[in-house]
This record gives structure tokens, C-alpha cells and sequence, in this order.
């Protein structure tokens, strides 16, 4: 994970759903001095491939302070956060509707079609079926305006929600280029460790004794504008075992950008 990936963990948390948990147990391991053993799990299932970086430094601190000091002010999404926050999943029978319309539309002109290559062209009924074919078509054609029409509505919503998230997010890269410029200079010398989940949940990490920041990134299943973040201080010890499990109260939920 880039270093600047770090950057927004100081987003607005929400309340999730009833039955919603996510944990994270680090324990001291046996395999070694400053080993970490950890587990993730969502609703009790394994978090697959899940990256786990672990920093020796709280990025989002250091980030605050180049924030206070960037020359001009970060960018303010409120509006748009919100508009984020809040978005529902268009009503996918709506949409299932809609290509179901259309399939069956396709298929009565393709069957058509069909009937017309079994045909013996020099035969009188063969005009006949040409015409319903070529009239069919047409319709068919018109429809086609129409139906993209229709879809385009039906998807209108979350096509001007995206184009405003990527608007803005390009606009805020640029502001963090300039405000964060000095941030791998902040960190020289102190280098991340990573690791991922295998098919169980399950990583190993080897941290050198003193305190660390286990950081983790999520997609939010519900909402493809969002993601969970995890900024989990550790403090690894050879002799004191240590147990941080994470749940919706400590993760935040961020804009995904």
C-alpha cells in the first residue's frame, strides 16, 4: 500500500446495521520475539486477502500537521460526503425489468430471423415472413432509442453521484499533492511492514518491539461509495501478549477515493 494511502482516516464513522462486526485479535506470538499473530473476521466470516500494513509512526497525526501548515485550506466535501454516505442501491428489479424487456425483444426479431434462413427464397410465403422481419426490425431499432432512454434514467442518479466523487477526488488528490509534499521526507527511514489474510483470516506479522499502527482497508459491501479504514495502535512486547479485537465501534467509514 502507497504511504498516501494512509490520508483521510479522520472521516465521519456511521452505525452499521444490527448483526454487523468486524474484529481484528493481535496476539504476541510464540514464533518469534515481536511476533504478531492476527485473525480478521466480518460477520464471522474470514476476511480473505485483506493487506494489513503495519507503520511505526500514526499517519494521520502527521497528516493533520501538514494540513494545518498546507497553504491553503483542504477542500470542503461535506455536501457531497453526505450525498455519499447516504446512497441506496438503485432497486435492482427496476433494472432486471428493463433488460428482461429488452432480451425478449431481441429474441421474437432473432427468431424471425431464423425462420426466414429455413425459407426457400424463390417462394411466395418468403416475402411475407421478409416484410414482418423488416417491419420487426425497424421496430425494434426505434425501441432501442427508447430503451436506452429509459435505462439511462433508471441509472441517472448514480451516474451524476460517480461523476461528482471523481470530480472531486481528482480535485482533492491535487490539494494532498501539494499539502502532503513533504510527507515520505516527515518519514525517511521508518519503513512500513505488510501483510495479507490467507483463505482462513489468518497473517503473521514479524514487528520490531515499540509501537506500531496496523492499518487496513475494506470496500463497505453496501455502498460502493464507501470503504472501512482500521488505524489500530499496537504496541508490540516479547513478553506481554497482546489481544486489540476491532469491532464497528472503532472503524471508520470514509469516502472511497
Amino acid at each position: 500500500m502507497a504511504l498516501l494511502q494512509t490520508i483521510g482516516f479522520s472521516s465521519a464513522r456511521r452505525a452499521r446495521p444490527a448483526g454487523f462486526f468486524v474484529a481484528v485479535t493481535l496476539l504476541a506470538g510464540c514464533g518469534g520475539e515481536g511476533g504478531v499473530r492476527l485473525t480478521a473476521t466480518l460477520d464471522s466470516v474470514p476476511l480473505v486477502n485483506l493487506e494489513i500494513v503495519a507503520l511505526p509512526y500514526d499517519a494521520p497525526s502527521i497528516l493533520d500537521s501538514l494540513e494545518r501548515a498546507a497553504s491553503t485550506p483542504r477542500p470542503d466535501y461535506t455536501a457531497l460526503e453526505a450525498d455519499l454516505r447516504n446512497y441506496q442501491r438503485k432497486n435492482s428489479d427496476s433494472i432486471t425489468n428493463l433488460s428482461a424487456e429488452w432480451g425478449q425483444a431481441r429474441r421474437a426479431v432473432a427468431e424471425l430471423a431464423d425462420s426466414l434462413n429455413a425459407m426457400d427464397r424463390g417462394s411466395a410465403d418468403y416475402g411475407v415472413a421478409f416484410g414482418r422481419f423488416r417491419t420487426a426490425h425497424d421496430a425494434l431499432s426505434r425501441e432501442e432509442i427508447g430503451f436506452e432512454g429509459r435505462m439511462w434514467r433508471e441509472l441517472r442518479g448514480d451516474r451524476d453521484l460517480a461523476t461528482r466523487a471523481g470530480a472531486a477526488a481528482d480535485s482533492l488528490r491535487r490539494w494532498e499533492r501539494e499539502a502532503y509534499r513533504d510527507f515520505t521526507t516527515v518519514l525517511a527511514g521508518l519503513e512500513p511492514v505488510s501483510t495479507t489474510t490467507d483463505s482462513l483470516g489468518y497473517a503473521h506479522l514479524e514487528l520490531a518491539p515499540g509501537r506500531w499502527w496496523l492499518v487496513a482497508r475494506r470496500p463497505d459491501p453496501q455502498n460502493p461509495f464507501m470503504e472501512f479504514v482500521w488505524n489500530v495502535p499496537l504496541v508490540v512486547s516479547s513478553i506481554v501478549p497482546v489481544a486489540t479485537p476491532l469491532s464497528g465501534h472503532n472503524v471508520t467509514l470514509r469516502w472511497r477515493r
